[in-house]
């Protein structure tokens, strides 16, 4: 068996990455472009602290605001997780939560004997979601 002498075109020539012939640019989706001012701010609505850059500006529209609302709730998430690492401010908000909690079933206990009801912050909204099957249940779909 021979090998084929010569090859069917010209040698393939290496070009530096992210360039074509004779070093022009390879093409407008290859060239890396700056962002403009809004996206910028945008992007840097989701850094933690650099999140407040865009509320604080006057100019800033309802789209760049969106973004530094959720990057702002995002950062005191962030925030939380990050004491919740620490063992002593865990065992403190734990021990907390643990005491607001026997001060409500305290509190409620003290309502029923006085023949009353006491809505409890945030949990009787849980509650009566569980009641009615749900934020989306209708009672008509029982029958």
């Amino acid at each position: 068996m021979t090998e084929p002498t010569g090859s069917p075109g010209p040698e393939p020539r290496e070009e530096p990455l992210g360039h074509g012939p004779e070093g022009e640019p390879a093409g407008p989706s290859m060239r890396p472009t700056a962002p403009d001012r809004d996206t910028l701010m945008a992007i840097l609505a989701y850094v933690p602290v650099l999140c407040l850059l865009p509320l604080l500006q006057e100019d800033a529209d309802e789209e760049l605001r969106r973004h530094a609302r959720q990057g702002v709730v995002l950062m005191l998430v962030e925030l939380a997780l990050l004491l919740l690492l620490i063992p002593e401010v865990t065992r403190t908000l734990l021990g907390l939560g643990l005491a607001v909690c026997v001060i409500f079933a305290v509190v409620g206990a003290w309502n029923a004997w006085q023949g009353r009801f006491w809505r409890i912050p945030y949990i009787a909204e849980i509650a009566e979601r569980q009641k009615s099957g749900g934020p989306s249940h209708d009672a008509s779909e029982d029958l």
